[in-house]
């Protein structure tokens, strides 16, 4: 699942989970992540040494959707130890010779950002991993009502926090920014938090410029969207 941050990739994967009444873990990773963080270490029991179970080796045995994020940062051993998975469908935990044989609901997904200006700085995945994987893009919601009635009930509780007139030109604000390479761009998941702050008592300009300034990088300037904002708002 290629897409930027905060487009909704693990939001749109938890939904389905929940509407297929699949089991659903989302398992963070970074550089330092070793095989037996994924399928789990030995441990001592008594006298002997056995397996445990770590997260992406239980979810194949429980029919889990494992869900493992920022995937292309992991160091390669990590990532090969997949490869007999993907290719046979079944894993081979390489540490102590367990061979595993996955429930046939069990599906593993990986997300990563796609290879654009704004992930200069993101690492590239294995060529020879990628191409076991089949790959589908999640972009920015591209209509604004379409954000529009998504967000609306997620930030809207009991008591209305935003109303949709106001919220409708935040993410209109929103999508002039993923248009423009120069300015902080607003994800979905910035505009939750964004109204987050409102609830908080801070107005609807007030916390766009506040996660503007939290989203820009070192080589951008909020300031430079702000005539378009007050137009807008």
């Amino acid at each position: 699942m290629v897409g930027p941050r905060g487009s909704g990739k693990n939001y749109l994967i938890k939904y389905l989970c929940h509407k297929t009444n699949r089991g659903y873990q989302s398992i963070d990773v970074d550089r330092a992540t070793e095989p037996e963080d994924l399928f789990g270490p030995l441990v001592p029991d008594g006298d002997v040494i056995v397996p445990r179970n770590g997260a992406v080796k239980q979810g194949l045995i429980n029919g889990d959707t494992i869900v493992i994020n920022e995937f292309p940062v992991m160091q390669a051993g990590a990532a090969i130890a997949l490869h007999r998975l993907l290719n046979e469908g079944t894993l081979l935990v390489k540490s102590h010779g367990e061979l595993v044989e996955p429930h046939p609901s069990a599906r593993l997904i990986i997300t990563m950002n796609p290879p654009t200006r704004e992930y200069r700085d993101s690492e590239p995945m294995n060529s020879a991993t990628r191409g076991r994987f089949r790959s589908f893009e999640q972009p920015y919601i591209q209509d604004i009502d379409e954000e529009v009635e998504t967000l609306y009930p997620q930030v809207n509780g009991e008591t209305e926090v935003i109303d949709r007139t106001t919220l409708k030109r935040i993410v209109r604000f929103a999508h002039k920014t993923r248009e423009n390479e120069n300015w902080p761009t607003l994800s979905t998941r910035n505009l939750t938090i964004l109204c987050e702050h409102i609830e908080d008592g801070v107005s609807p300009k007030a916390a766009t410029k506040n996660e503007l300034w939290a989203v820009a990088e070192p080589n951008q300037y909020p300031e430079d969207a702000h005539e378009t904002l007050n137009d807008i708002l």
